[in-house]
């Protein structure tokens, strides 16, 4: 099933039709590929694809529209980084890294977006039961207990009748800053999970009013329930598209999948996706553990995500892994724990571990099972030991 739609200079859908469709490859295109064409990088590649250059210009034009469309419409987008595992000849781990998004991943991910919500109002139109992707409004009390912290870094966030233009503002204003990681996760947990639904509620995070899958119908199984429904359509009917009439509850025929169906197929598909989610989190960390459990004693450079009151958390630059700093391994001084500024501050000689900080760390200790990894701070960070014999009661 393709959708094949016509948008304008503002990225609105002006016409559109829904169709069975064959597709031809003609070419074998990868994101690093297309990015470097569209960046100019690479003259070879551009010689070599020189009769498809313009279309890819031309698809990153109408990407920009999209992405500023649902910018100004108030949509999230929290650019979280993602692992990628590098596998050696043996299938050993060989590296850990960040996911690279660039422009060619932004191109396909605004046309998935604007299919999905062309399929998902199509539906809504003709009153047709079908099964929607909805995101509602974050809880209350999630709300307050991330304003409270966002206050606490020096943001502004309000603690009640938030929208999603708040999110995004506050997304923006942490681009680039230490504190990013540690705000943008707290701040996706304060929001709902988005699940599958035969109701539409709309799509709180992509500030949409209605949307579903409908892009992925060979990996998810929501998106071939929707493939189905409008399979059951077209055999009603030569086409699918914006000019379709709409169907009243009194003149409606038998829905090709009955809503009572659909209910039982989207509370599934929601418990399925939560623990799949559940199992590649877990596997990801434990390849993460196994990884370093073979570094023990190597140092590399790190930054600092996260200061707790029992230590700190450090990324490493060369790697996408974090490990904990316990403040029980920071044996050169006594430190205090900060909560306004987020630091750990040694009580003699004032040293201060801060969010963002860059420092060298030593891997000390890996828990495989538990997926822990424990770093300690490299001895040439480390200030000499000025702790001062205890002295003897009078």
């Amino acid at each position: 099933m393709s959708a094949m739609m016509e948008v304008d200079g503002r990225g609105r859908v002006v016409d559109y039709r829904l169709r069975e469709s064959v597709i031809r490859s003609r070419e074998r295109m990868t994101y690093t590929d297309v990015n470097k064409l569209l960046a100019h990088s690479d003259p070879q590649m551009a010689m070599r694809y020189a009769g498809l250059l313009e279309l890819f210009s031309t698809m990153e034009e109408l990407a920009r529209i999209l992405i500023k469309m649902r910018g100004d419409r108030g949509a999230i987008d929290f650019n979280l980084p993602e692992s990628i595992f590098e596998f050696d000849d043996e299938g050993r781990i060989a590296g850990v890294l960040r996911a690279d998004r660039n422009i060619a991943h932004r191109i396909i991910e605004e046309f998935m977006l604007l299919a999905n919500e062309t399929v998902a109002g199509h539906f809504l139109k003709l009153g047709i039961p079908s099964i929607y992707r909805i995101h509602e409004p974050p809880e209350p009390q999630r709300v307050i207990e991330f304003a409270e912290l966002a206050q606490a870094y020096g943001y502004r966030f309000p603690f009640s009748d938030v929208s999603a233009h708040d999110y995004q503002r506050l997304s923006h204003q942490l681009s680039g800053k230490p504190e990013e990681r540690v705000l943008a996760f707290s701040m996706l947990r304060s929001l709902q999970r988005a699940r599958y639904d035969a109701q539409n509620c709309g799509h709180f995070g992509l500030a949409a009013s209605v949307y579903t899958h409908f892009t992925s119908p060979i990996r998810r199984y929501p998106d071939l329930i929707v493939h189905r429904v409008l399979r059951g359509l077209l055999q009603r009917s030569e086409t699918l598209g914006n000019k379709a009439p709409s169907i009243t509850a009194g003149s409606q025929r038998k829905p090709p999948i009955p809503l009572q169906n659909l209910e039982l197929i989207a509370v599934e598909s929601s418990e399925r996706e939560r623990a799949a989610d559940a199992a590649e989190k877990e596997v990801d960390e434990w390849r993460k553990a196994r990884f370093m459990a073979e570094r023990i004693g190597e140092e590399f450079d790190g930054m600092i995500i996260n200061v707790r009151d029992f230590g700190f958390f450090v990324e490493l630059e060369e790697f996408f892994i974090e490990g904990l700093v316990q403040v029980s391994s920071l044996i050169d001084d006594y430190y205090n724990f900060d909560e306004r500024t987020h630091s750990l501050i040694g009580r003699r000689g004032k040293r201060t571990f801060r969010l963002g900080d860059r420092l060298r760390v030593r891997v000390d200790k890996v828990n495989v099972d538990r997926h822990l990894v424990d770093f300690s701070v490299a001895t040439q960070n480390r200030l000499p030991n000025t702790r001062k014999k205890p002295r003897k009661p009078k």
